[in-house]
């Protein structure tokens, strides 16, 4: 199976000196955006599937059609489960997103706006690491 990526370099044909700055800093926020929509599609998806295979068929069917490991997939799930913003996740990425997913939903987004000590320097949870994060 191979992926159409031309949606996704859409401009690729134009010259770089005809695109300005802000055409390139507008698309890329865009597809960060489709990012994290995609994240939580491809979870939903995820849990449709299993609820509707055979039982024993999840796996064989996640490894042969989908390519995903079944960690993959049960982190697609869980984002899409438990994860509303699609920008937060396209921001911090779905490893600090999972991370994140250990606090009570009221505490993850007050967290989220907040800034945090990490070894004296104050960052916002999208300049930490995932390492800083946990």
């Amino acid at each position: 199976m191979t992926c159409d990526i031309s949606k996704f370099a859409e401009s690729s044909h134009v010259a770089p000196t005809e695109r300005s700055i802000g055409d390139i800093t507008n698309e890329i926020l865009r597809l960060k955006q489709d990012a994290g929509n995609a994240i939580l599609g491809i979870g939903q998806r995820l849990i449709e599937a299993k609820a509707i295979l055979p039982h024993g068929e999840w796996l064989p069917w996640l490894t042969e059609q989908v390519e995903f490991s079944e960690r993959t997939a049960q982190s697609f799930m869980r984002l899409a489960r438990e994860w509303s913003n699609p920008q937060a996740l396209a921001d911090l990425g779905a490893t600090k997103a999972l991370a994140l997913l250990a606090l009570p939903p009221e505490e993850r987004e007050r967290f989220l706006t907040e800034n945090h000590v990490v070894d004296g320097e104050e960052k916002s949870v999208i300049d930490m690491t995932s390492r800083e994060l946990e």
